[in-house]
């Protein structure tokens, strides 16, 4: 159980890198990064310790996620178009039994 924990936390903390890397300037005129490079070893080498459970399980999280984020995107869209409709109640009743309002869904399960 150690050693999945560990993954899941240098998964996040290279994702983190990544998505604070695309949002500066420099990074993309930058031909290497070395320090991200790293860490993509480093967690390609831990996939291979853990086995293939705890990959394939995180494999899994990360497709349903995806999932996730793309009904919520459809659901997101449907009830703009109910509003558009001025279908108003049946857009309020899909937002009450989704437990948000649509808007707020995305990027929730990321």
């Amino acid at each position: 159980m150690l050693g999945s924990d560990i993954l899941k936390k240098m998964i996040a903390q290279e994702e983190a890198m990544k998505t604070d890397r695309r949002g500066q300037r420099w990074y993309r005129d930058e031909k290497t990064d070395r320090e991200l490079e790293r860490l993509e070893s480093i967690v390609g080498v831990l996939h291979e310790w853990c086995g293939s459970d705890d990959i394939d399980r995180y494999d899994e999280l990360k497709a349903l996620r995806a999932e996730v984020e793309r009904l919520g995107e459809l659901v997101q869209r449907a009830t703009r178009e109910l509003r558009q409709r001025k279908c108003h109640t049946i857009a309020a009743t899909i937002e009450s039994d989704l437990g948000i309002h649509a808007t707020d869904f995305r990027g929730r399960y990321r």
